[in-house]
């Protein structure tokens, strides 16, 4: 599962409250997607699952691309 905010700016964090705030999810294994947006975390996570070899770890897969799309999100905003 991914999981998004639908607040207009920010990201998702692992402090957000409680037992099913963002954080437990997160440490349950829900994949974050970082500073997309709902609807792009869910282009993205169909594109990932599209893009997934057969025989292949669809989760890792997923997990992989919004790791990638966080990645190069702070490389683009540090230059």
């Amino acid at each position: 599962i991914v999981l998004s905010s639908r607040a207009p700016e920010g990201r998702l964090v692992r402090a957000a409250g409680g037992r099913s705030g963002g954080g437990a999810l997160l440490a349950r294994g829900f994949i974050g997607a970082g500073f997309l947006m709902t609807e792009k975390a869910r282009l993205l996570l169909m594109a990932a699952l599209g893009a997934a070899p057969a025989g292949a770890s669809r989760v890792e897969a997923v997990r992989t691309a919004f790791e990638q799309r966080a990645t190069s999100w702070m490389e683009g905003a540090a230059s």
